[in-house]
């Protein structure tokens, strides 16, 4: 199976070796630092992992003003949202090296190759339309620092996840597609009820599943519980698996529907293929059978 490629043809990896990050570590009392919120080490994560391919880093201000009008980076690659660093720290200077931390979390070192400032009113208008501070979007903007810093990151620790299991990588999950031989991916980001738009693309992933003449196993991804509760009954499968995969066990009935077969193996339900079934009647009025005169 040939995938395509990632986005900018390259997928990016920013994550320091075992080695590099315990030099870091050492060292961190010579560098200066950054604090960043629990957001911007998202975006950091995300950069590192190369889920923001091709990204190396937060945007330099050739590539802001691209992504901000014209929507695309400075070589013209589709961009829609920048992905910036503000800072207050003025003692910083381009060219350093310097530590980002979420609290006393150590979480990257930045090559601060470009510091510059940015207008937070056009910022706001042209993200999200509006520069009503009332917006919460708006009003994030409106308190970030002055100026912006540029430059490429290098992931020195990750934060913590209970959800690990399922938090993976780009390169885990293309692995995961080409050991599964999967050559349609459909994606859905979900963070706040579903609308509308992804009421359609679930229902279209659905009738794509459900629109094959096979149905022995089926199996998805999500965090919200009542959303894999509705998809696994509407899938037309024997087995379902919900945030796994071909996962089997003798107590469990085996088997498909349409073309993947009639009948289950394994469970309670495979005894009815090893019974006959037998129909008694009784009659509780009863009276004495008389031969007609």
């Amino acid at each position: 199976m040939t995938q395509i490629k990632p986005h900018g043809g390259k997928l990016i990896n920013r994550v320091l070796t075992e080695q590099k990050k315990k030099k870091i570590l050492e060292e961190a009392s010579e560098y200066q630092s950054v604090p960043i919120s629990s957001d911007l080490m998202k975006d950091v994560e995300n950069i590192a992992s190369g889920l923001f391919s091709p990204l190396e880093g937060f945007n330099c201000s050739e590539d802001y003003e691209s992504i901000l009008y014209n929507k695309r980076l400075s070589n013209g690659l589709p961009w829609t949202l920048p992905v910036v660093l503000d800072a207050d720290n003025m003692d910083i200077k381009e060219g350093d090296d310097i530590l980002l931390k979420n609290n006393s979390h150590i979480v990257a070192v930045m090559q601060v190759e470009e510091i510059f400032g940015y207008d937070k009113r056009v910022f706001a208008e042209q993200v999200f339309g509006t520069n009503d501070a009332a917006h919460p979007g708006v009003a994030k903007t409106y308190s970030m620092k002055d100026k912006l810093l540029g430059g490429k990151i290098n992931l020195v620790n990750e934060s913590g996840t209970p959800y690990y299991r399922y938090a993976l990588k780009p390169a885990e999950t293309r692995n995961l597609f080409r050991e599964k031989g999967w050559e349609k991916v459909v994606g859905f980001q979900t963070r706040n009820v579903a609308h509308l738009g992804h009421e359609y693309l679930q229902k279209t992933a659905l009738a794509m599943a459900n629109g094959v003449p096979f149905g022995l196993g089926a199996g998805f991804w999500t965090r919200d519980l009542g959303r894999a509760h509705r998809l696994a009954s509407k899938l037309k499968a024997g087995m379902v698996w919900v945030n796994s995969y071909k996962l089997v066990d003798p107590a469990s009935p085996f088997g498909g529907m349409k073309m993947s077969g009639i009948g289950r193996e394994m469970g309670f339900e495979t005894m009815r293929e090893y019974t006959q079934v037998k129909s008694v009647w009784i009659g509780y009025d009863f009276q004495p059978w008389k031969w007609p005169e």
